[in-house]
């Protein structure tokens, strides 16, 4: 799989989101799956923590994967949203998007009618 990255933090920092991704995101948030999708579904109406906390999370699991120290927590994180330029934010959601499984032809997505 192709590395991604994102500038933020005065960097270009790895960022993975997938199966470890939405665990350390539970774990912070101390809930389960389904309550993430539900959270993850309603980003356009959160207080800002669950972007932040989502963002963490994938550049979390991409530093993970690369083997690379996590320099920062989330307060640091906090105060790089503030700053991050906005192309970068757009290609940290794209990155998420892109993440999402897709169904084969003729199968019907989790949630659709067939």
């Amino acid at each position: 799989m192709e590395l991604k990255t994102v500038n933020i933090g005065g960097k270009d920092r790895p960022i993975k989101f997938g199966t470890n991704q939405s665990a350390r995101y539970c774990e912070i948030r101390s809930i389960d799956l389904p309550v993430m999708r539900d959270e993850l579904s309603n980003l356009a109406t959160s207080d800002g923590s669950s972007i932040r906390d989502l963002l963490y999370s994938a550049l979390w699991a991409g530093c993970k994967s690369e083997k690379i120290d996590v320099d920062f927590d989330r307060y640091d994180l906090g105060d790089w949203i503030d700053e991050m330029d906005q192309k970068e934010m757009d290609k940290a959601f794209q990155f998420l998007i892109d993440s999402e499984p897709k169904a084969e032809e003729g199968e019907a997505v989790e949630g659709e009618k067939k």
